[in-house]
C-alpha cells in the first residue's frame, strides 16, 4: 500500500465525520459564532473595562456593516469574487 492510499484510509472517516458535523450547522449558529468571536478578540485586544457594554452594542448595532468589511477584506486579501 502507498503513502497515498494510507493517507485516504486514514483521513476519509475524519472528513466524513467533519462533514456531518459541518452540514448540521445552521446559518444562524454560524452568524452567532463569529459576533461572539469578534466580541471576544475586541474583549481581548484592549481591556475596554466599563466599555465592554458599548462595544458589545455597537457590534449588535453595526452588525451588517462589520460583515461587509470583513467580506471585503477577505476578497481584497485574495483577490477572489463571489458572495459569502
Amino acid at each position: 500500500m502507498n503513502n497515498q492510499t494510507e493517507k485516504y484510509i486514514v483521513l476519509k472517516p475524519l472528513a466524513e465525520r467533519f462533514s456531518k458535523i459541518a452540514n448540521e450547522i445552521d446559518d444562524d449558529t454560524i452568524r452567532s459564532i463569529i459576533k461572539d468571536e469578534l466580541r471576544e478578540q475586541v474583549r481581548n485586544a484592549i481591556d475596554f473595562g466599563p466599555l465592554s457594554v458599548y462595544i458589545e452594542e455597537y457590534v449588535d448595532d453595526n452588525e451588517d456593516e462589520i460583515k461587509r468589511l470583513i467580506r471585503d477584506s477577505i476578497q481584497q486579501h485574495f483577490k477572489i469574487g463571489g458572495r459569502y
